[in-house]
């Protein structure tokens, strides 16, 4: 794929015309002629020429705008195929900045592709990996008109980077050190999924080089040098000599460490493996390891599974907790399916993050080595989850504040909200948008599909042990042990497989849509934190915060209890009403006047901050009561540097919504567009909303909640549409 750079006039020229065109190759003259040449020799072989790249996009954006500038573009791209044998365009525009550039972004393709018609000229597009380069593309749209998509998957960290990292990750970690490290190939593709990129035409790129962080030996250390040209190293030159390569099974990341290159990220045969496997959405559940233990697949199911309004598939994240015993043992219990609530929330985080505590807490107590096989109470389950249709987008709000953190914030939120929301409306193409099939019926769809695929594995994963237990001389005692029952409950059970599920919060919604669907489908379902649906059907969101104010006394009178030894908001003596006092005296101070905090990542500790994480402290009280008490405290020493911390992870480095906070608790305003798409799905719509209506629901919610109802109020703006 040779680069070539475009004139502001929008001509399409060659960059170096020696090599291109002129230079003697094996007796052909110019590089091109010599690949149509090649050609010759392999039918199978497609040359596409290169226009932009980094450095090389500058001029984009004002062809793009002009039609007459689009058509000289379009006219001499197709020149360049024609007159050397190429066989199509990549473009290269890094990248369309704003809405507008986005549109035109398509405009360009749509001249493109009448030049260049299909099917003799292949037309691809190269895009960074990465929401804050792709959310102006209507990516949709664009696919109407490529053949592919190439993802630059790559480059996450380098020498732009203040620490080193995985340049070319396949998953983020469960904790980044900063904005670069919650980028991955995972993410990048899941988000042109969502977007309505169809899976066979997106090309994961995978980096030849490798990026060097000298006097580093792991990620998210501090660097200001690099080794090799520009920070580089050829693959051939990797691993570097006398150096330690490692696989980070976590991330799917290789690197090595020593020597000359410091810590040195690249990809190898082992990662680009699993980045294959990754992107191999299957019909069945193909599992492969990722993360710490378990298990990862992607299943293929159809986008629309009622009125075939489209053809296009959607890839379902599956991760699977694996029981502690094989499936042929007869405490063997099955696969138990987990939902962590939101709506949007991540299956995939949540098992990563609590699938071995709820493992535990279902599973026989005893180790399976201690306990008779034999023993008819004893029971071991795997743990089954997914990321549901859409999810995990999670991103940040303007810094507008809390509703009531200023006369203004109520006005700009609003005005935003309904913004976003018109914006997303109006998209075209709606059968294709996958915003228009993520309502919780399609997800129950889903998860029936997903009980019959495991009843597809479990059948295979009890023949394949069989044959390897025969092939080691104790066939015999499967056949005598298990018995004929055991053996025939293995059996993949065609329209009969049925549900083991528990689910928290809106996940008890999921699980009683799916009853009310399927409901000789369930074996064991647990609703656990019952959803009001008629209230969530209305788009209400007006009782939970029925006991809100109650769980804020139980923090004030539990503090008041323990004392000053354990709790630091309290002094000897002091009342649930003393300690009730000073968190509100902490919080009027900050509304006037918001603390600084000094450090390498200045902050400043808002009013809002600070109300939310005693909101979200009161969702996990008993984790999340002594962390918030010694932050207040800190505040009503003017000493923030506590708060700080929390603030520079979810402010600045926060990938998605993981209930494994590991005692912290975010203060960041955040909107969940997954579970937005989903709410508004399912629910009445909003379109009547105006801002009356809506400030008179503020007001009827701060009445049941004084403290926090106009912080849940928002909800309301975010379902305009």
């Amino acid at each position: 794929m040779p680069r070539q750079s475009l004139k502001p006039d929008g001509t399409v020229y060659l960059s170096d015309e020696w090599a291109d065109a002129q230079i003697d190759v094996d007796g052909t003259k110019g590089c091109l002629r010599s690949f149509a040449a090649l050609k010759e020799q392999r039918r199978q072989l497609k040359t596409i020429l290169s226009v932009g790249g980094g450095g090389h996009s500058e001029n984009f954006a004002a062809v793009a705008r002009d039609p007459a500038l689009r058509h000289a573009f379009a006219n001499t791209a197709r020149d360049l195929c024609l007159g050397y044998g190429l066989d199509g365009i990549d473009i290269d525009w890094e990248h369309p900045s704003d809405p507008r550039q986005g549109e035109d972004y398509i405009s360009l393709l749509v001249a493109l592709r009448t030049a260049l018609p299909a099917p003799r000229f292949t037309i691809t597009s190269a895009l960074p990996a990465g929401a804050w380069a792709l959310q102006h593309i209507p990516l949709a749209r664009a696919c109407q008109h490529l053949d592919m998509i190439n993802l630059m998957a790559y480059d996450f960290s380098g020498p732009w980077t203040p620490h080193a990292g995985h340049h070319a990750q396949l998953r983020s970690p469960a904790r980044p050190h900063s904005d670069a490290a919650c980028l991955s190939c995972h993410a990048a593709v899941e988000y042109l999924l969502a977007h309505g990129v169809p899976s066979r035409k997106i090309l994961l790129g995978v980096p030849c080089y490798g990026r060097s962080f000298l006097g580093c030996q792991r990620p998210g250390q501090a660097c200001s040098a690099h080794a090799g040209e520009e920070g580089t190293f050829e693959y051939r030159d990797l691993p570097r000599p006398g150096s330690t390569t490692y696989v980070d099974d976590e991330t799917g990341a290789a690197y090595c460490v020593g020597e000359d290159g410091g810590f040195v990220s690249y990809d190898n045969a082992t990662t680009v493996g699993m980045k294959a496997r990754f992107l191999a959405a299957t019909e069945d559940l193909d599992y492969s390891p990722c993360y710490d233990g378990l298990l990862c697949a992607r299943l293929e199911l159809p986008m629309d599974y009622w009125n075939e309004s489209t053809s296009r598939k959607i890839g379902l994240a599956v991760a699977r907790r694996p029981a502690k015993v094989p499936v042929t043992d007869p405490r063997y219990a099955g696969a138990l399916m987990i939902n962590p609530g939101g709506p949007g929330g991540s299956g995939i985080d949540t098992i990563r993050g609590a699938g071995s505590v709820l493992q535990d807490v279902l599973d026989t107590f005893e180790d399976p080595s201690d306990v008779p096989t034999n023993d008819s109470n004893a029971r071991y389950y795997d743990i089954l989850s997914f990321d549901p249709r859409g999810a995990p987008w999670m991103l940040r709000v303007l810094a507008e504040g809390n509703i009531g953190s200023s006369d203004a914030a109520q006005g700009r939120l609003w005005s935003m909200s309904h913004a976003l929301g018109a914006t997303c409306s109006a998209k075209p193409d709606a059968h294709d948008d996958i915003k228009q099939h993520v309502s919780t019926a399609s997800v129950a769809r889903d998860m029936l599909e997903l009980i019959e695929k495991h009843g597809q594995w479990r059948e295979a994963e009890a023949s394949k042990l069989c044959r390897q237990s025969t092939k080691f001389g104790r066939g015999s005692r499967i056949s005598s042990v298990q018995g004929r029952k055991v053996r025939e409950s293995l059996q993949h059970k065609p329209g009969q497989e049925k549900l083991q599920y528990w689910g928290f919060s809106y996940g008890t919604y999921l699980g009683s849509t799916f009853a009310s669907m399927f409901p000789d489908r369930i074996e064991r379902m647990i609703l656990d934190g019952v959803v009001n649906a008629p209230n969530y059907l209305q788009a209400l969101w007006s009782d939970n915060l029925i006991d809100t104010e109650k769980a804020l006394q139980s923090f004030y009178h539990h503090c008041a209890s323990a004392g000053p030894s354990t709790c630091a908001l309290a002094s000897r003596g002091s009342t649930s009403a003393d300690i009730e006092k000073r968190v509100h005296d902490i919080l009027v101070g900050l509304f006037h006047n918001p603390l600084p905090v000094n450090g390498t990542t200045p902050e400043v500790i808002t009013y809002s901050d600070t109300k939310n994480l005693i909101f979200s402290g009161l969702y996990t009280p008993i984790r999340s009561f002594p962390v918030v008490a010694d932050l207040l405290a800190g505040l009503g020493r003017d000493d923030g540097t506590e708060f700080a911390k929390l603030l520079a992870q979810s402010h600045q480095f926060h990938c998605s919504d993981s209930p494994d906070r590991s005692g912290r608790t975010d203060s960041t305003s955040t909107v969940n567009y997954a579970g937005l798409a989903i709410a508004c799905g399912d629910g009445d719509a909003q379109d009547f909303l105006t801002y009356s209506l809506f400030d008179k629901h503020r007001l009827e919610l701060e009445s049941m909640s004084p403290h926090f109802g106009a912080i849940w109020s928002a909800i309301s703006t975010k379902n305009m549409y």
